[in-house]
């Protein structure tokens, strides 16, 4: 199971990096006459659910490692 959420999420990735490319325009032209920024949230929202349902898998607290990455990330730039 955690091989299979772990090969969807690079899927996911993949495609979330081709709605990137594109938007800057750096697609081929089939790909671009599709392209939205609706498909973008959508493509950017499948990565962040594969995420935490691997996250679930391997029970990690994610709302505990988001605070604790938020924060480090706020000390690291003076935020």
């Amino acid at each position: 199971h955690l091989l299979a959420r772990s090969v969807k999420l690079t899927e996911e990735v993949g495609e979330l990096s081709g709605e990137v490319l594109a938007i800057l325009g750096a697609q081929r032209k089939e790909k671009l006459d599709i392209m939205s920024l609706e498909n973008l949230g959508h493509e950017c929202a499948d990565v962040i659910i594969t995420t935490l349902l691997v996250a679930k898998h391997l029970s990690i607290d994610i709302d505990t490692s988001l605070e604790q990455k938020v924060l480090k990330i706020k000390n690291r730039f003076s935020l």
